[in-house]
């Protein structure tokens, strides 16, 4: 694997350590960063382990992968990069080199032939018509273009759960109710409290990806509990 000089740490990971005795807080932080660097670690506390196993390490785990595959593909791009330029260099010497010789043959036909002056002079008067072609009209450099607004962004730290809040709210777009800011704020707070990991009180963020993609499948405004059964229950936000 490439060498990596960083690495992500989530606020739900913070969240838990936040709440442990300064001790088995330390030992949590320390076997992150030791198993990052593929250096033993040791956690005496069987509730912390346990987040460590099951949810550190997954995630850790699925980042690296991730990371490999993004050096692999840009690794390849620059393959083909490099051999495309190779081939258009070749092409652009060839060309040159056809250029010169059919400008030299110009150049030599022109010296025979071209003997006569040119004493014609264009000129425009008053009744003449000028007519002014839109692409003709340069701007002044200092002028601004439009730019397209950017989208928000509600999980910064966490890209997969990033692109699935996205999707939700896109979702509700296709549906003819979007929502508005402070909709949004509140489906937040109902995913965290959906999603939260009884074990840890942190969301668990798999299981809030889960539940984004449950409303967007299932064609529903509101966020609910996994794996419900005929009427869902929660907050629908056609009414918020």
């Amino acid at each position: 694997m490439a060498e990596k000089k960083s690495f992500l740490m989530y606020t739900t990971w913070a969240a838990f350590i936040a709440k442990l005795p300064d001790e088995q807080a330390i030992q949590l932080t320390k076997a992150i960063c030791n198993y990052q660097l593929g250096e033993e670690y040791s956690i005496k506390d069987p509730t912390v382990k346990a987040f460590f196993e099951t949810v550190v390490v997954p995630e850790m785990d699925s980042n690296d992968k991730k990371y490999q595959d993004k050096v692999d593909r840009i690794g390849e791009a620059r393959k083909y990069k490099q051999a495309d330029i190779d081939v258009k260099s070749d092409s652009n010497h060839d060309e040159i080199n056809m250029k010169s010789d059919s400008n030299h043959g110009e150049i030599n036909s022109d010296t025979d032939t071209d003997t006569d002056t040119d004493t014609d002079t264009d000129t425009v008067t008053d009744t003449d018509t000028v007519t002014v072609r839109p692409s003709d009209v340069k701007h002044p450099s200092g002028v601004k273009k439009n730019k397209q607004k950017e989208k928000p962004v509600y999980f910064p730290d966490d890209p997969e759960l990033e692109e699935a809040f996205q999707g939700y709210i896109e979702n509700r777009k296709v549906m003819k109710s979007p929502m508005s800011s402070r909709a949004i704020k509140l489906a937040m707070n109902e995913l965290e409290k959906l999603a939260v990991d009884d074990r840890y009180g942190v969301m668990d963020r798999k299981k809030a990806i889960e539940i984004l993609n449950q409303s967007v499948t299932n064609g529903w405004k509101g966020l609910f509990e996994l794996k419900t059964r005929g009427q869902p229950q929660g907050i629908d936000w056609s009414k918020v």
